[in-house]
């Protein structure tokens, strides 16, 4: 699988890109038919503090895409990859579905 993990108007984290890329040999090794992965990590509203992450997953058909925000990067990556697994669940589910 291809990544690409970007930051977005701030310094590269190497704490936080090697949190993304265990999460994402997970996904990977779990799901054999990602072809793709995009991170994108921003700082959003200064005033709030806000931790932007989105992710977007490519494979045959559609890709998926999620955002979270938090007042920390890690607690977004967090929520991020949970949202992203329960939507890899059931594109997986409705994959191999339709032989029944």
């Amino acid at each position: 699988m291809q990544v690409e993990i970007e930051f977005v108007e701030m310094d590269r984290s190497e704490t936080l890109e090697t949190r993304i890329k265990q999460e994402l040999n997970k996904l990977e090794a779990r799901y054999s038919w990602l072809t793709h992965a995009i991170v994108y990590l921003k700082s959003g509203d200064r005033a709030k503090r806000t931790c932007i992450v989105e992710l977007e997953m490519r494979m045959p058909g559609n890709p998926i895409f999620v955002r979270e925000e938090n007042e920390k990067f890690s607690l977004a990556i967090n929520k991020v990859f949970d949202v992203m697994r329960r939507q890899l669940e059931k594109k997986k589910d409705k994959m191999y579905s339709h032989g029944d």
